[in-house]
């Protein structure tokens, strides 16, 4: 759609923004990477569309997003969204979704999310991965990958990578599960991946089990480096917390004085 056209639309409605110079060719890969639990779906995403150096081809824009705006380094201002980015690894299309927000109002989820299925239709998607984190209330130091999917042969390739499938309990909140249960409806395979996480903090450490898992499966050269460093951020936090949360839990008395200095 272009500028012209998105001036004169109705103010309750969604639309999408393209940038016709980047096409995207049939049959690919679509990986949501949203806000949730732990930011994990974010990190992956968004690492990966700067490893695999993903280029943007459309942005779209919903009066489900709340009436905000973003102030830039430059003075410049820009809307929420959810943005599109399209790269190529060997012969294999992938299209990454990322975003600032989700929806507050659950209808609003149902409604962008058919309205972003509805688009990627056009391109006839594979399979589509949603990443999100599985709060577990406790600090991990070698988080797990769950799974939960839209069929059979989803799990079957899975779990071949170690992704464990009916051990998460309880319900897939928001986009991260919508897709995949409407992705049934549309005929696209679909799964969610999950990194067990706190859920407290950002966990750049369940992020990488889970980009693990998707390097792996499309067999993508990742340099992890600069994620380590971010892991190592979230190790440290968490040692720090939980030492704090020890000092908590004594006894107050004669020899814990020196704690309230």
């Amino acid at each position: 759609m272009k500028r012209k056209e998105i001036v004169n639309l109705k103010i309750n409605r969604s639309f999408i923004f393209e940038k016709e110079s980047e096409k995207v060719k049939k049959n690919p890969i679509v990986i949501v990477g949203l806000p949730g639990i732990g930011l994990v779906g974010k990190i992956v995403a968004d690492y990966l569309i700067k490893q695999l150096k993903a280029k943007r081809f459309a942005v779209f824009y919903s009066p489900a997003f709340p009436p905000q705006v973003i102030m830039r380094k430059n003075g410049k201002v820009r809307m929420l969204s959810y943005r599109f980015y399209h790269a190529r690894v060997s012969s294999q299309e992938f299209v990454f979704l990322v975003g600032d927000i989700q929806p507050f109002e659950q209808d609003w989820q149902y409604s962008v999310c058919k309205d972003i299925l509805d688009y990627l239709s056009q391109f006839k998607p594979k399979e589509i991965i949603t990443i999100g984190g599985y709060g577990t209330n406790q600090f991990i130091q070698k988080p797990r990958v769950l799974g939960a999917a839209n069929s059979k042969q989803e799990i079957k390739e899975y779990e071949k990578l170690g992704v464990a499938f009916g051990e998460a309990k309880g319900g897939i909140i928001g986009a991260a599960g919508l897709f995949v249960a409407m992705g049934y409806f549309y005929g696209i395979p679909a799964i969610c991946l999950m990194g067990e996480t706190h859920g407290a903090y950002v966990d750049a450490n369940a992020a990488k089990a889970v980009l693990e898992v998707i390097a792996k499966r499309f067999r993508m050269k990742i340099d992890y480096s600069e994620l380590e460093e971010k892991v190592k951020f979230t190790e440290r936090a968490m040692q720090e917390i939980e030492e704090e949360l020890k000092k908590m839990q004594q006894p107050k008395g004669k020899e814990n004085l020196t704690y309230f200095r």
